[in-house]
């Protein structure tokens, strides 16, 4: 679990602009879709980058969500001007 939220945050964070996809086979994702979806609700989690992480039962869809190109979304809380290193 540590190693999904990890390359979750990456994509956030523009580390990777890869698509994440979790095959959720019987269910045994879905308290973590219901916990992502709960944090973009309380508006903790920007709804865009919620919907990064797809959740599918599908093998076919999994690796069809993983051939698409991932937008490239702008990290408006984090503005890298501003923490640049000053001299």
């Amino acid at each position: 679990l540590e190693e999904i939220i990890e390359v979750f945050v990456w994509n956030q964070l523009a580390f990777h602009a890869k698509p994440c996809a979790l095959l959720n086979i019987s269910g045994y994702y879905d308290s973590l879709q219901a916990f992502i979806q709960h944090m973009a609700a309380s508006r903790f989690l920007a709804a865009e980058h919620a919907a990064r992480l797809h959740f599918t039962a599908s093998l076919d869809d999994a690796f069809a969500h993983l051939l698409r190109p991932a937008p490239v979304l702008p990290l408006k809380w984090l503005d890298r001007a501003a923490s640049a290193p000053r001299s």
